[in-house]
Formats: C-alpha cells, sequence, structure tokens
C-alpha cells in the first residue's frame, strides 16, 4: 500500500494532466431552424390540389375530467402538408391487447381515461427522469395552457393541451443539461412515437412563477439522436411523429435547452405505440450493428441477432392522407387502425374533375384479398373510400411542397405507399401511372388492377432536391376512372446508435442515484450520461462509444463513501471531490486507472490508505 490517509485532507495532482475532449455541444453545431407558424388552407390550382408544408391536426379527445372540450380542432403537425378541420364524433370501442401495450403520458397532467378510444393516459412522475427532485425544486412546472375562444373553436386535441410540463432555466442554481422521459420499452421492437409541444401561452399553476420572461426555443431528441429545434408558437401546438428502433430496454425522449441554459421547454404529451417489424421495413439493415438486450434481460452480441429488421434511420412522419373520407369528422385512428397511426380525411374543392366515394358497399378486408407489396398496413376503414375521376382519361396531380420537414432537419430522403381498391370492375380496364418529381428525378410506376377486388400498393423511396409533386394519372385506353385511396408519407434520416460505455454509464448512474437526494448537482442526471449532451458535471470522449473522463462535483455537499467500483472508470483523467464530506477509505480499484491524472480529495474526511497509483507518462 502507499502512504496512510491521516485527518481530513488529500490532494494528489498530477502536473503532466492531459485534458480530454468534452462532448458537450457536439449536437448543437448544426441547430435547424424551426418550422414557420404560419398554416394553409386547401388551394385548388386547375386540376391540381395543392397540399401546403404545415399540417393543422390532431385528434380530439373527449371531456374529461370535468373541463370544457371543444370538438371542433386543429393543429400543427410540424412535418404534414395538410390543413383540416375535423369534428370530434364520440365512439367507444373495446380496449385491444394492441391498446394496452400503448404507452400515453400526460405531461403535467394528472392523467385520464380517453373514452372514445379506451386508451389510458398516465401522468408523468414515473417517466420524468429525476421528477421529484425537479418539482420540489421548481425546476419541473406543470402548467395550464390558456386559449381565447377563436383559437379554441379551430384547435384539434384542445384537451391534450390544456396542460404541459414546463422546465425553468436556473432555477436556485440548478441547470440540468437534459430533461428527459425514461420510458420503458422492447428493444427488439419498432415504435410510433408521437410528442406535442403546447403553444406558447402558458400559465404556471404555482402562481408565483411568471412563464412569460424565459425563451421557448429548445433541442428535441429521442435516445441519441437529433430530431429537431423547437419554438412553441404563439397559440398553436406542434406535434412531431416518427418510427424508431430503442437503443435498450429504456427509451430516452429529451428537451435540452439552448447553450446558455437560458431557455424553457415544455411539452404536452408523449405517445408510444409498438409496430410489428415487417411494417415500414425501409431503412433497415439485415444485421444489428450493435449489442441489444433481449426480453429475458440476456445481451446478444450482433453476430446472433441475425435479419431483426429493427430500424438503423428514424422515419419521420410527413403526411398520412385517407382520401375520399369525410373532411367534418376527425381523422381515422385507434381501433380501425391498430397501430394508432392517424389518417387525415384529404378534401378537395373542384369537384368536376374528382368525387370522394365510399366503397362500404363493398366492405374491403385487408387480410383477406390479394396485395402487392403491403407492408404499409393500411386499415381498412381507409381502404373504404377513395377520390375517383370523374372520366376514365382524367389526369390529376396531388402536389406536396416538402419544405415544411426540411425546416425541422435536413431530410433528403422520402418514402411513400399508395394504394389503390378496384373492387369488382367487372372487367374494367385502367393502367395508372404514378410518378414521383423532384429537381430532375422523376420515377414511374403502372399498376393494372384485377377484375376482382383487389389492393394494389407500391413502396417507393425518393431522394428529392427541392419541393415535390406526385401524379396519378391513367392510360389512353382507360376504361374505368383512376382512383386513389390511401397515401403514408415519410422522411429518412440518420439515427446515432450509440450509448455511454455500459461499465461507465452503470457506475456513474448508480454513484449519482445514491447521492442524488441530498445533493442538487445530481438533479442533473436524466437519461444517458454523455449523449446527446453529458451531465454538467462530467466531461466525455468522442470517441464511439462515449466514455466518461472527467468528474468534478467539487463543493456540493456531496458526503458517503466513494463506491469501490470506480476502477470501471477506466478512462477517467480528472476525479475531483474536494470541498465535501466523504468518509471511508479509497477504493483500491481506483489505482487501475492507469489514465489518471488528477485526483483531488482535499477536505473530505477520508482515512486509510492511499492505493499505489500507476500512472502510465504520455
Amino acid at each position: 500500500m502507499g502512504s496512510r490517509i491521516e485527518g481530513t485532507a488529500l490532494a494528489l495532482r498530477s502536473w503532466f494532466f492531459r485534458g480530454s475532449h468534452n462532448c458537450n455541444g457536439n449536437m448543437y453545431q448544426y441547430p435547424i431552424k424551426p418550422a414557420a407558424d404560419t398554416y394553409q388552407q386547401f388551394q385548388s390550382i386547375s386540376n391540381q390540389w395543392v397540399i401546403p408544408d404545415m399540417m393543422e391536426r390532431q385528434s380530439p379527445r373527449p371531456c374529461v375530467g370535468g373541463k370544457n372540450r371543444f370538438p371542433l380542432a386543429r393543429s400543427i403537425f410540424l412535418t404534414g402538408c395538410v390543413t383540416f378541420l375535423v369534428l370530434y364524433s364520440l365512439l367507444v370501442p373495446a380496449l385491444s391487447q394492441e391498446a394496452a401495450d400503448f404507452i400515453s403520458i400526460d405531461c403535467g397532467g394528472k392523467g385520464f381515461k380517453d373514452v372514445a378510444t379506451e386508451i389510458e393516459w398516465l401522468p408523468d412522475e414515473k417517466y420524468l427522469g429525476s421528477g421529484k427532485v425537479l418539482r420540489e425544486r421548481f425546476v419541473a412546472v406543470p402548467a395550464t395552457v390558456t386559449l381565447d375562444n377563436d383559437n379554441l373553436k379551430t384547435l384539434a386535441n384542445a384537451n391534450l393541451v390544456q396542460t404541459a410540463m414546463v422546465f425553468l432555466p436556473r432555477v436556485n442554481g440548478i441547470s440540468p443539461s437534459k430533461y428527459c422521459y425514461v420510458v420503458g420499452v422492447r428493444n427488439t421492437t419498432n415504435y410510433l412515437v408521437r410528442v406535442m409541444f403546447p403553444p406558447r401561452n402558458l400559465t404556471a399553476n404555482d402562481p408565483s412563477i411568471d412563464l412569460s420572461r424565459y425563451t421557448s426555443r429548445f433541442y428535441f431528441t429521442v435516445d441519441s439522436t437529433f430530431i429537431a429545434t423547437i419554438e412553441l408558437a404563439p397559440v398553436l401546438p406542434k406535434t412531431v411523429e416518427l418510427v424508431v428502433t430503442p437503443l435498450d430496454k429504456n427509451m430516452y425522449i429529451c428537451l435540452i435547452p439552448l447553450e446558455d441554459r437560458s431557455s424553457m421547454p415544455a411539452v404536452s404529451t408523449i405517445e408510444l405505440r409498438p409496430l410489428p417489424n415487417e411494417l415500414y421495413l425501409q431503412g433497415r439493415q439485415e444485421i444489428q450493428t450493435a449489442d441489444i438486450t433481449n426480453e429475458q434481460g440476456d445481451v446478444v452480441p450482433p453476430k446472433a441477432v441475425g435479419n431483426t429488421g429493427l430500424r438503423t434511420s428514424y422515419l419521420i412522419t410527413v403526411s398520412r392522407l385517407n382520401f375520399g373520407g369525410n373532411i367534418s369528422l376527425p381523422p381515422i385512428r385507434y381501433p380501425s387502425d391498430q397501430h394508432d397511426r392517424l389518417w387525415y380525411p384529404a378534401g378537395f374543392s373542384d369537384t368536376t374533375q374528382l368525387s370522394a366515394i365510399n366503397a362500404t358497399r363493398t366492405p374491403v378486408d385487408p387480410k383477406i384479398i390479394a396485395t402487392w407489396d403491403n407492408n404499409w398496413d393500411f386499415p381498412g376503414e381507409v381502404l373504404e373510400t377513395a377520390w375517383e375521376g370523374r372520366n376514365p382519361n382524367l389526369n390529376f396531380t396531388v402536389a406536396f411542397n416538402l419544405t415544411g420537414s426540411r425546416s425541422l432537419r435536413p431530410i433528403n430522403t422520402f418514402y411513400f405507399g399508395m394504394t389503390f381498391v378496384y373492387p369488382d370492375e367487372s372487367g374494367g380496364v385502367q393502367n395508372v401511372y404514378l410518378s414521383a418529381a423532384g429537381g430532375s428525378e422523376i420515377s414511374w410506376t403502372s399498376v393494372a388492377p384485377l377484375p376482382f377486388a383487389v389492393i394494389i400498393s407500391r413502396n417507393f423511396k425518393q431522394t428529392f432536391n427541392g419541393d415535390s409533386n406526385f401524379f396519378t394519372f391513367s392510360s389512353l385506353n382507360a376504361t374505368v376512372p383512376p382512383k386513389v385511396n390511401a397515401f403514408d408519407l415519410l422522411g429518412e434520416f440518420e439515427a446515432d446508435t450509440k450509448r455511454t460505455k455500459p461499465d461507465d454509464g452503470s457506475t456513474i448512474t448508480d454513484f449519482a442515484n445514491n447521492l442524488g437526494q441530498r445533493v442538487d448537482i445530481f438533479v442533473d442526471t436524466s437519461g444517458d450520461p454523455c449523449l446527446p449532451v453529458p451531465w454538467n458535471w462530467i466531461v466525455c470522449s468522442i470517441e464511439s462509444p462515449p466514455r466518461i473522463t472527467q468528474i468534478n462535483i467539487s463543493s456540493t455537499g456531496a458526503s458517503g463513501k466513494i463506491p469501490s467500483d470506480f476502477g470501471n472508470l477506466d478512462q477517467l483523467t480528472v476525479l475531483d471531490f474536494s470541498n465535501n464530506t466523504f468518509t471511508g477509505e479509497l477504493p483500491e480499484s481506483l489505482a487501475s486507472i492507469t489514465t489518471l491524472r488528477e485526483l483531488n480529495l482535499a477536505h473530505n474526511k477520508l482515512g486509510g490508505d492511499i492505493p499505489i497509483f500507476q500512472i502510465i507518462m504520455q
């Protein structure tokens, strides 16, 4: 053993200290300007039906908890392209197994049961990392959304945006690096993730807190992947919907304040819906590229995984349309869509060329009728309506402006599926040509309906340089009019599949959890230690996976014993526990950290022997 520790102070310092890279700020290199807060109604240009770049939409929910609910609704879907007014209708289905697996979080609220879908919405206490301490220290503040009557009449899901959880900057000296909701998931399953952000007009439930003094721009991430820069709109909520694969048994949905910690992140709802792995096959790899933990808790290395169907990229919803649907009704969702996707009715103003048809006289069952390339799982109710041309040779265009989705983050690659259902046309001939045009790129596909009920679906991948037009039109020898039932458009971007090295992550998380109730600095222990930004009191390397290289909790009031497993942090260069009240002996495992350049334990109550450190000169 080395020297004996006597008294209350120890300072061991190496003057050939080499600083490590700090990954703080990695995600801030390219902040993305948020989408505009404007919206447009459907426009009819000749025979073109133009779908603008902002989606004013969300599905309604019924009155719960005795609050006033407003049926006519509209909200901003950040990546969408269509404006709709939707009218609430009451429907009470039985709860299915799919809904039992749904996770629905009522942020800042008390939870409720949606009587329209029988889906349970839960309060956010058990999901918000360090939530109890954040509430006690008035960092996490429940708030009420205040809207005037005119906006309430046109706002979708007014009941969803009546509450929010708001995170205040620099309260009582506490300024966490991020605020994360930690949601337990099956990491061998893809998820639909839908997050709604409230409008700017918020009032804290505590009347002594003035929210108007804070800015409302912040970053939104899922696990280690940067999704978008969010800025709360004045009066309308914003929704982002993704298809993701979790990195492990916990998914981190995080709000990150601006670099100067001056901003006020806020969120109203978080929804997770498990998806079959055969749904949305686009962009997947044959072999998983990192270890995964199966449902039995076993770590499975990449070579043993095989064809998982799990995503190595994220999809972001741009638009999901139900052609021919009643625009005075709310979008189709669960239970009609077992995955709880939202299908919005697409209306048109020029009835001289197009008509909306309802095929309920010939109900469509997608499970028994013929399908081509149908890995989109279009719900039957969506397939029962369509846009139909009024003559066989009509050319009609659906035009999309992709500016809205690209204002969230750079997106060049898009996937889309369209469905054409032809119930028994008595052998009519219809060759429908579909083109997707963006910049100079055009792709064509011909679909020929069979003389019986058939779903004809196509999956397309297209790289767009600018805005895009999607066309469907018929051939000259057609004997039946063209028709289209459904359209699903998603953008794709690369996901960050890294997390802090497991030994580092578990060691530092256990240490923080043991001291967190007593030390203010450990309020900043939410989500992954290093990604997408590190906790304020640690420094991480930029390698993959990240390693913890510095820990500084000097003068924080920390006490207790230094954990025996700190030797797991074998890339530490700086460990500063000075000016606290730690007791006991230094763990022998510290001596195994050959990278350590600075160890400062001065002004504690430590005793015992100093381990013999084997410092490797660099």
